[in-house]
């Protein structure tokens, strides 16, 4: 059974790799997706919903 912890990192991982799929496929220049890949990897969960958002607006 899942503990809070587990299912908060297991829910942070799914997101996040949908977020690098999605930027892999985005077409944006090349340092704008260098930019977006440190912000999710250097502010884990709060960078992957940021771009998620800020995609929608493309």
């Amino acid at each position: 059974m899942f503990g809070i912890w587990q299912t908060f990192m297991m829910t942070h991982l799914i997101v996040l790799v949908i977020a690098v799929f999605l930027l892999i496929k985005t077409k944006i220049p090349s340092i704008d997706k260098f930019f977006w890949a440190l912000l999710m990897f250097f502010i884990p969960p709060a960078g992957s919903i940021w771009f998620l958002f800020w995609r929608r607006r493309l």
